[in-house]
């Protein structure tokens, strides 16, 4: 088919047709008055989403409603005003008279909204226009009547109208939905309005249970907040919660340190029932404030009689207790508290067989370590390593140290208070406290702390430790106590030397067979018998308690060295020719111990026969560090001298050497041999080199070290 003849047709349809007008299309129909209101509410709704003030102004002088509504949720536009946080339209709106009680199709009043967003101003506003407000529930209406004049229009968005309203649930109340959010000044605002407490939403939820689905640290804020209100707000509050959930907010409140609203838990009786309760991690609230060093919680629980002696499960805190938990963690505050509240526990032991110093100072906290000296700590108390070896509270705290000694001074150097005033004012205060020293006042073991000392195998903490002026003067006093007792033990010793050194003279030197002296011998063995006894029975006591120490110490040899010669002088059968030689060994063993002895006296000769001992045991270091020198000048006057006399054997050389120090003997040692020779030459040479090495090198070394 050709296509002209439809082109034709269509030109033809096209034309006018001769005696017809053209008119223009029809016109729709004008907008009616209600649309131009639904337009305009629109457009109102739109400046609140804007947060355009001056369209919002002007939109409304063009006749749109002060109650504009979304069609699909019934939002009104103080509600979405609220939502929006514009709280310039929102006063404006009051002012033109909006109704506060209107609802949305979901219940949700302008009051829940700005309690959901926690906006406290207009809360206020709100409940100050209308207090009627502060218990109203959110009430789910589907079939809401609303004037046509404050609809929006239909194709409006209302979605973005219905997102701005937060959730809630059916039923809920201002304070309800405060709680839910964790809107603490709004919670506060309302309970001071006096909110009721006791009203439930749909699902049965009040406020206080709400709390706990809140962050913990919110939920004990918002439940301090309630627990500072008026009694009947408290008791509402605690009628409304169960005993479980109070035992849980007792832990949340120690883990925040929130010591008032502890305070606030425990004054309830049934709470306070359970305060030494072991929660899921094997801890008491005691023990969880230590641990976390909450100083004001540990106060509130030791007021309220928690138990410093109840341990921890075994895992995963080693059955400790509080002050472990506190010594492990370095919280010296927290130890100091509880020290103060019982010493005793600081002897408590975990499950590890560690004491409270013990942990402190594995962990190196040496200012929780202080303070439990300070406090009477005992530094003998003992713990076994992994070795299976016992240590000392003093050990480990010295091996855990980087400063041992310094830290120990510290230490003791605490132990003085001073109130400020000079030396010389009458005013002038100096207290001195001995608990570091004296952990047991009550105790047979009371000097177990300087047994610990004496046992450390380490000189110069011995030697600072007791040379510490608060040492010295705790000796002083010890000894002002105990002069008696020495003074009988002095007595013992006397009167052992005096029999010992009878009976060897009365067997090997006074050989008289007159009755005096047969009676002098038999009593002098009587005497030596108890004597010995008495001796032995009374360093008993110390070898069994500075063990360490007492087997280091050249004394304890000597004592025990005179005993058992002693012994074998009182039995042995005499005369015999090795019985004469132990004999005078022993008299001379027991006049050494009787000088050492008195050693210990606090006077001028007590101090000089310590200086004589000290001379004599540095001599001998010397004398024994250099013997080479006199082993080597014995054998080269041996060789020389071709073993004549004096030097036929070693032991004859030797001893002729040492007395060469101080006596040379020149011109009897070389006399025939003269001249210039080979003999000559070689012996003086040797003479000339032992007296410079030995007679003015070595001779002076020891005068300087002694003095």
């Amino acid at each position: 088919m050709s296509i002209e003849p439809l082109l034709l047709q269509c030109s033809m349809l096209a034309a006018p047709v001769e005696g017809m007008s053209l008119s223009p299309p029809p016109r729709r129909p004008s907008a009616t008055p209600g649309d131009d209101r639904a337009l305009l509410n629109s457009q109102l709704l739109d400046s609140i989403l804007e947060g355009n003030m001056e369209n919002f102004l002007k939109i409304l002088d063009a006749g749109a409603s002060t109650n504009a509504t979304c069609q699909l949720s019934g939002t009104t536009a103080l509600q979405l005003a609220v939502a929006c946080g514009q709280q310039g339209i929102v006063t404006r709106l009051l002012e033109l008279g909006v109704a506060l009680g209107v609802a949305d199709r979901a219940g949700r009043q302008s009051v829940h909204i700005a309690v959901a967003l926690g906006n406290l101003n207009l809360l206020q506003v709100f409940l100050d226009k209308d207090h009627s407000l502060l218990n109203c529930q959110v009430v789910a209406e589907t079939s809401v009547v609303i004037d046509q004049d404050s609809l929006d229009s239909i194709d409006h968005n209302h979605d973005e109208v219905a997102e701005k309203i937060p959730p809630m649930s059916n039923g809920a109340t201002p304070i309800l939905l405060a709680v839910q959010n964790s809107h603490l000044r709004c919670v506060n605002e309302l309970l001071l309005r006096r909110a009721d407490l006791s009203i439930t939403d749909e699902d049965g939820c009040s406020p206080l249970p709400m709390i706990l689905n809140c962050g913990h640290r919110e939920t004990i804020a918002i439940y301090s907040v309630i627990m500072g209100k008026s009694t009947k707000t408290r008791v509402a509050a605690t009628a409304s919660i169960g005993i479980f959930t109070k035992v849980r907010l007792l832990f949340l409140a120690v883990k925040y340190g929130e010591k008032n609203f502890l305070g606030e838990l425990l004054k309830d009786p049934c709470v306070a029932k359970y305060k030494d309760l072991l929660g899921m991690g094997g801890a008491s609230p005691l023990h969880l404030a230590a641990m976390l060093g909450h100083v004001g919680c540990v106060e509130v629980l030791l007021e309220a009689g928690c138990s410093l002696t109840l341990a921890t499960s075994i895992f995963p805190l080693h059955g400790s207790t509080a002050l472990h938990l506190a010594a492990e963690r370095g919280h010296v505050k927290v130890v100091e508290v509880i020290v103060r509240k019982d010493k005793e526990t600081m002897t408590r032991r975990n499950a590890d067989g560690r004491c409270p110093l013990h942990v402190a100072a594995r962990m190196g906290r040496q200012e929780c370590v202080a303070a439990m000296l300070l406090n009477g700590a005992n530094l003998a108390s003992t713990i076994v390593d992994s070795d299976g070896r016992e240590k000392t509270a003093l050990e480990v705290i010295m091996y855990s140290s980087a400063r041992p000694v310094s830290f120990l001074k510290h230490v003791l150097d605490g132990t003085i208070k001073w109130n400020g005033y000079p030396m010389n004012d009458p005013n002038c205060s100096i207290e001195v406290m001995f608990d570091l020293l004296q952990p047991h006042r009550s105790s047979v073991e009371e000097l177990s702390a300087l047994e610990a000392v004496l046992n450390f195998p380490k000189r110069v903490v011995k030697e600072h430790f007791f040379l510490h002026p608060v040492v010295e003067i705790f000796l002083y006093e010890k000894w002002k106590k105990v002069k008696i007792i020495f003074l009988l033990m002095t007595i013992v010793h006397v009167m052992f030397t005096m029999s010992l050194t009878t009976t060897a003279m009365s067997l090997y030197v006074i050989k008289s067979p007159s009755l005096a002296m047969a009676v002098c011998s038999v009593m002098s063995r009587i005497v030596l018998l108890p004597s010995l006894i008495l001796a032995v029975l009374k360093e008993m006591p110390q070898v069994m308690r500075i063990q360490k120490y007492y087997i280091r110490n050249l004394e304890s040899w000597v004592k025990w060295s005179t005993f058992l010669l002693a012994t074998v002088v009182l039995v042995g059968r005499h005369p015999a020719c090795w019985l004469v030689q132990v004999s005078s060994v022993a008299v001379l063993l027991s006049w050494l111990e009787l000088l050492l002895l008195l050693s210990r006296w606090p006077s001028t000769f007590g101090l000089y026969i310590h200086m004589f001992f000290s001379v004599a045991k540095t001599v001998f270091q010397v004398l024994v560090g250099f013997s080479f020198v006199f082993l080597g000048f014995t054998f080269a006057f041996m060789i020389h001298f071709e073993g004549r006399e004096p030097f036929e054997n070693w032991w004859e050389a030797l001893v002729k050497v040492m007395v060469m120090t101080l006596e040379f003997d020149y011109g009897s040692l070389y006399e025939g041999i003269s001249g210039v020779n080979a003999p000559s030459i070689v012996g003086r040479s040797i003479f000339l080199l032992f007296m410079v090495l030995v007679a003015l090198v070595l001779v002076n070394l020891l005068v300087g070290l002694a003095v």
